[in-house]
C-alpha cells in the first residue's frame, strides 16, 4: 500500500471520527450540557490523557519503529503489563480516598479518572500494533467506533443524568471500545524477551520526559484555566478546543503514523530523498490548511450563536486563536516524525519546556490583567512560535545535510 493510499485511509476514518465529534458537540452543547459542565468534564478528562501515559512508560510509542516484529509484540505486552499493575494501585488508592471522605460530595466524579486512563492506555497501545501492521482499515474503524460509542452513551447518560452525563458517557463509550479491540487473554501476557526490552527501556526513560511534558501541555490546560477563570469559561475554552485543536491533534497524528513510515524508507535512500519529502510534506500542509484557517476568521463569529445558542457566545473569539494554533500544530507533524526517526530528544525536551511555560505564562498574565482574551492571544502565539520554529529548524537542518551528501557525492 502506498503512502497516498494509507494516508487516504487514515484521514478518512479521522474526518469521519472527528466529524461525529463535531456533530456530537454540537448536539450536547445546544440541548444537554452548560459551559460550566463541560468545564467539570474538561479537568477530569484532561487528568485522564495524562495519568493513561503513566500508566504504560510510554512503551507503546516505540511499536511502529521496533526492528521487528517480535520486538514490537514484546514492547505491546510491556506496555499492557505496566498498565496493569500501575491501574491497581491507581484503583487501590481511589478506593482509599473514597473510603477516607465518604459523606464529602464528589462533584465532578474524579474517581472515574483511574479506570478511564486504564482503558485509554489500552486502546492506545492497540492503534499503534494496527499501525504497525499496516492495518490502516482497522485503524480508521477503531477511531470512528470510539467516537461513536463516546457520543452516544454521552447523550443516553446525559438525558438521564445530565450533571455527570460526560464524564460517565465517556467511560462507558471507552469500555465498548476496549471489548471491541482488546482479548482480555492477549492484554494480560506478560513480555517473553527482557533483553530487548531493557533496550527500548533505555531508549524511553531518554523520551519520557518530553513525552510526558507533551501531553502535560495539550491536555493540562482546562484544569488551569479552571483554577483561574472558573468553569463556565473552561467550558467555553474546552468546547472550542473539541471542535478545533480537537480535529487537528487528530490529524496530526494520523499523518504521523503513515508520514513516519513513510520517512524511514527515504532515511534510508539517502538525505537528499529525505528533504525532498519532508519539504513536499510541509508544503502541502502549508497549502491544504490555509482555506480552513481563512473560514474559520471570516465565519467564526458569525456561526456560534445560531448553532449553539446565547449562552455560547464567548466562544467566537477562541475559535479564531485556536484556529490558527491548530493550523500551526498540524503543520508540526512532520516534524515530529522526525524527531521520532532521529531520536532527537533534546530538541523535543526543550520544545515542550516552552510551550509548558509560555502557556502558563501566558494564561497567568491574562488572569494578572483579569483579561481571558490577552491570555489566549499570547498563548496562541506561544503555540505558534514554537511550531513554526521546529519546522523552519529541520528544514535547515535536512537541507545541510542533503547538501553536504551531494558534495561528498561530487568529490567521489
Amino acid at each position: 500500500m502506498t503512502y497516498r493510499q494509507s494516508l487516504r485511509i487514515i484521514l478518512t476514518g479521522s474526518v469521519v471520527a472527528q466529524s461525529i465529534s463535531i456533530l456530537g458537540g454540537w448536539l450536547l452543547a445546544r440541548w444537554l450540557y452548560t459551559p460550566a459542565q463541560y468545564g467539570h468534564f474538561a479537568w477530569v478528562w484532561s487528568m485522564t490523557w495524562v495519568l493513561s501515559l503513566l500508566l504504560t512508560g510510554t512503551y507503546e510509542n516505540y511499536i511502529v519503529s521496533a526492528h521487528s516484529d517480535d520486538e514490537a509484540a514484546q514492547l505491546s505486552h510491556k506496555a499492557c503489563y505496566n498498565a496493569h499493575r500501575a491501574s491497581i494501585l491507581c484503583f487501590a488508592g481511589t478506593l482509599v480516598a473514597l473510603f477516607l471522605v465518604p459523606d464529602q460530595e464528589v462533584s465532578p466524579p474524579w474517581w472515574t479518572i483511574a479506570p478511564m486512563a486504564w482503558i485509554l492506555a489500552l486502546i492506545n497501545i492497540r492503534i499503534q500494533t494496527y499501525s504497525r501492521a499496516h492495518q490502516d482499515k482497522r485503524l480508521s474503524v477503531l477511531r470512528v467506533t470510539q467516537s461513536a460509542a463516546v457520543l452516544t452513551a454521552q447523550i443516553v447518560l446525559g438525558l438521564l443524568y445530565v450533571e455527570t452525563g460526560l464524564i460517565f458517557g465517556s467511560l462507558a463509550g471507552l469500555l465498548v471500545v476496549l471489548f471491541r479491540v482488546w482479548p482480555p487473554k492477549e492484554s494480560l501476557k506478560k513480555p517473553q524477551n527482557a533483553s530487548v526490552v531493557n533496550v527500548w527501556q533505555q531508549q524511553a526513560r531518554k523520551m519520557q520526559p518530553s513525552i510526558l511534558l507533551n501531553v502535560a501541555y495539550l491536555h493540562l490546560q482546562p484544569v488551569l484555566i479552571n483554577a483561574l477563570f472558573g468553569a463556565h469559561v473552561t467550558g467555553l475554552f474546552t468546547l472550542t478546543q473539541r471542535l478545533v485543536q480537537a480535529p487537528a491533534q487528530m490529524l496530526m497524528g494520523a499523518i504521523r503514523l503513515v508520514w513516519q513510515r513513510e520517512a524511514k524508507q527515504h532515511q534510508q535512500t539517502g538525505p537528499g530523498a529525505f528533504f525532498a519529502f519532508y519539504r513536499q510534506s510541509v508544503t502541502r500542509l502549508a497549502w491544504q490548511l490555509a482555506l480552513p484557517v481563512l473560514l474559520l476568521c471570516g465565519l467564526g463569529a458569525q456561526i456560534i450563536e445560531p448553532l449553539f445558542g446565547s449562552r455560547w457566545l464567548g466562544m467566537a473569539d477562541i475559535l479564531i486563536w485556536l484556529g490558527f494554533a491548530a493550523a500551526a500544530q498540524a503543520m508540526f507533524s512532520p516534524v515530529s516524525g522526525i524527531i521520532d526517526l532521529t531520536k532527537k530528544a533534546t530538541i523535543s525536551l526543550w520544545l515542550n519546556l516552552w510551550f509548558i511555560f509560555g502557556v502558563a505564562a501566558a494564561w497567568i498574565a491574562g488572569y494578572a490583567y483579569g483579561r481571558f482574551n490577552l491570555g489566549l492571544q499570547l498563548m496562541t502565539w506561544v503555540i505558534i512560535f514554537g511550531y513554526m520554529a521546529s519546522v523552519f529548524y529541520f528544514w535547515q537542518l535536512l537541507k545541510l545535510a542533503a547538501q553536504d551528501h551531494k558534495q561528498h557525492d561530487k568529490l567521489d
